[in-house]
């Protein structure tokens, strides 16, 4: 697995994509000259030939790799077909699965549990399946044979886009019904796997002109919402930590969201990630606004690893902060963690979800640990001693074993880059406490007014998504605002326009 790289030669019609995303699943990198000839091959160095022959009723793809070994130079081919392969997207398929299957029998490497699927939104894909007439034993079928996932992994994601199916709107309700995300980029501090745009809590003064900002996007948006006739479904204030903000700040943003979006959702939520943001007077302030959904996320409950992330809370805290939270009754308490964080054995994450099992929140979000670019771990990795893919799928199956214990179900799920083991990131709950706003986000079925620094509009229409960015830097942020209104306000004026 060490230093693999990769050749391919021969190939067209988009074919170096549908190689890329395969060889991405075993390590390798591509060389970007090589003109030697075959017999010069290098060790870990694969030469990858492919090719397509029409069939009578069909298309054939071949795919031949040359490669070296310890007793010389190896020869492997291996032919797939398909009976319905026109177009571009088809083709890729095929020369993914082909390829994927040649590599495993090659490399001796363990199978995905993805199999040949890369994409961050596995679920989307069984949607597809499903506003097509197909039944759930014909997807699972489909997700085994035709996208090599294993078992598992085909019925979590059936599962879960069952669970999700009644939550997505109707082709009737794509022009009505929208979400607001509102990301507020500040933090205590910067954990040492976040790579979020997330920035420690400046002075007075600029947070000020980030507020005001700020408050000029969200007016933008409720008068784009009522321009086109358009109702909340959900408001997530996110980030970062919202509650970071002093109470002073925390209870103008929450009078604002309110103002303009909250009053009319049926879903509220606000980020609560860190205990050491919140005390009783902004728990207080959480209940009195209407808060319907509030997320305390712990990422663990090892306090080792919560010094070694750069955390300066306790575990303590987090226990007494839950309770005062639940003792509010706010209807939804959610609790994130992280498998693969450094340091910890599958016996911590046993621990982490033992006393979590006891405090019993209404939804849990395991996440696995992806070495994002710009995180402080990705930068220096080679400090620290991170679980095997092994150990985080043990971790993840003690996750999902707690979970069902709890009573909770898995309703959305999504995958990262870089993640361990090539695993995913599951969103669980008790049944009638799923989180609306995450399965409107996940699986993009609905518009998504995006507000603040890093925030994604996403415009759903029948014919597809168009997706815009605010930029990540807080003085970009507030600096070019008017003109990125515009922009916001043009696109939606081209989606939903009479």
């Amino acid at each position: 697995m060490k230093n693999r790289r990769y050749i391919l030669r021969g190939a067209g019609q988009g074919e170096e994509l549908a190689v890329t995303q395969v060889t991405a699943l075993f390590a390798m990198s591509a060389v970007a000259v090589w003109s030697d000839e075959i017999s010069q091959l290098p060790n870990d160095t694969f030469l990858i030939y492919h090719h397509f022959v029409p069939q009578e009723t069909g298309t054939a793809s071949i795919c031949e790799v040359f490669y070296r070994t310890e007793q010389g130079l190896r020869y492997a081919a291996r032919r797939d077909y398909a009976d319905d392969c026109t177009d571009l997207r088809q083709k890729r398929w095929l020369v993914r699965l082909n390829l994927y299957h040649l590599l495993i029998d090659i490399t001796g490497q363990a199978s995905n549990p993805w199999g040949i699927l890369s994409g961050v939104r596995p679920a989307k894909l069984v949607h597809r399946m499903l506003d097509h007439g197909s039944t759930p034993a014909t997807i699972l079928k489909s997700l085994t044979q035709e996208f090599a996932l294993q078992p598992e992994k085909a019925q979590l994601v059936t599962g879960v886009a069952l669970r999700q199916r009644p939550f997505l709107m109707r082709p009737e309700e794509l022009t009505k019904k929208v979400s607001i995300y509102i990301g507020i980029p500040f933090c205590p501090t910067r954990c040492l796997y976040c790579s979020f745009p997330a920035y420690v809590l400046p002075g007075e003064e600029a947070t000020q002109a980030f507020l005001t900002a700020l408050f000029a996007d969200m007016a933008a948006a409720r008068e784009a919402l009522t321009r086109y006739g358009l109702s909340v479904q959900t408001v997530y204030i996110g980030g970062g930590t919202p509650t970071s903000l002093t109470l002073t700040d925390l209870e103008a943003l929450l009078a604002q969201t309110v103002t303009l979006f909250a009053g009319e959702a049926t879903e509220f939520t606000v980020e609560a990630g860190r205990p050491d943001t919140l005390d009783d007077a902004k728990i207080r302030l959480l209940v009195d606004y209407g808060v319907t959904r509030v997320s305390v996320n712990p990422q663990t409950m090892q306090q080792k690893t919560l010094k070694l992330i750069g955390r300066m809370h306790s575990v303590q805290d987090i226990i007494c902060v839950f309770g005062k939270i639940r003792m509010c009754n706010i209807p939804v308490i959610n609790m994130d963690i992280i498998a693969g964080l450094p340091g910890e054995s599958v016996e911590d994450m046993a621990d982490t979800l033992r006393q979590i099992a006891a405090l019993k929140p209404d939804s849990l979000t395991v996440h696995t640990l992806a070495l994002k670019r710009g995180s402080r771990l990705s930068e220096s990795v080679e400090a620290y001693e991170t679980p095997d893919a092994l150990v985080t799928a043990e971790m993840l199956s003690l996750a999902d074993q707690t979970a069902k214990n709890l009573g909770m179900l898995p309703y959305y799920l999504y995958r990262q880059k870089r993640m361990a083991g090539n695993l995913e990131n599951i969103g669980y709950s008790l049944p009638g406490k799923e989180c609306i706003y995450n399965i409107q986000v996940i699986e993009e079925r609905q518009t998504i007014l995006g507000i603040g620094p890093a925030a994604t509009t996403k415009v759903v229409q029948p014919c597809g998504l168009t997706n815009y960015y605010q930029p990540k830097d807080i003085s970009t942020y507030i600096n070019t605002l008017p003109n990125r209104l515009q922009k916001r306000n043009a696109l939606l004026a081209a989606a939903l326009a009479k």
